[in-house]
């Protein structure tokens, strides 16, 4: 089933930039960036390539395999057309730069490298997510949503919490990389696997590539 989508695209959205993934695993992250809704529909058309910004600060230009979008139409996944493209993100101990009471963007995996999400953090998200939840006796992921202005314990509504396995900061400390494994096998609210679970197509329309794993009717009352 696909649906045309450009009209209702965010203006700029952010991209991942990930290697191929390999049937061992889902494809290390090599660049973060920003796609305009222009830029994204002429790389779809062929006209021009998308440009991503690696650890070192360095911009590249770059083929697609594949474009995937969130469920919010707020973020890309691309998966480039081959596995070796330059070095992946590197991680450090450090905290995040917090700054000016900026938010900072969480981009979260499961053990095997499949990215689940792309979401904020603020200061006091990062911090929960490093503590100990008294609720569940371990790390847990907790985000910031923006449309709601509050913290997001993920799961706290479905029960599909995250179990932090690993929280580290980008080297460029404007994003962390979450490792986690997701309870319940699924993290976007929609009620799939991960939430970039449609894939556009060069005609400029989605197409759902994955299995829903629950109604979200029936999870979510409100």
């Amino acid at each position: 089933m696909s649906s045309q989508f450009p009209e209702i695209l965010e203006p700029e959205l952010r991209a991942i930039y990930q290697t191929a993934p390999t049937p061992d695993y889902g494809g290390s992250i090599v660049g973060l960036g920003t796609v305009t809704r222009e830029e994204l529909l002429a790389a779809l058309n062929g006209e021009e390539s998308l440009r991503y910004v690696d650890k070192n600060g360095q911009a590249f230009s770059t083929s697609a395999k594949e474009v995937l979008i969130n469920c919010n139409l707020d973020s890309l996944l691309v998966r480039m057309n081959s596995t070796q493209v330059g070095p992946p993100f590197s991680t450090i101990f450090e905290k995040p730069d917090f700054s000016d009471n900026k938010l900072i963007r969480a981009i979260t995996v499961d053990e095997s490298g499949n990215i689940l999400m792309d979401a904020f953090m603020n200061e006091q998200a990062y911090d929960q997510t490093q503590e100990i939840s008294p609720q569940y006796g371990k790390r847990r992921a907790v985000y910031f949503s923006r449309s709601r202005e509050k913290l997001w314990p993920k799961g706290d509504e479905s029960g599909n919490i995250q179990e932090v396995i690993g929280c580290n900061t980008l080297s460029t400390r404007n994003a962390v990389l979450l490792v986690v494994h997701q309870v319940g096998n699924a993290a976007c609210h929609d009620g799939y696997r991960s939430c970039f679970y449609r894939r556009l197509l060069d005609d400029a329309s989605t197409k759902t590539i994955a299995n829903r794993i629950f109604d979200p009717e029936k999870v979510y009352k409100k």
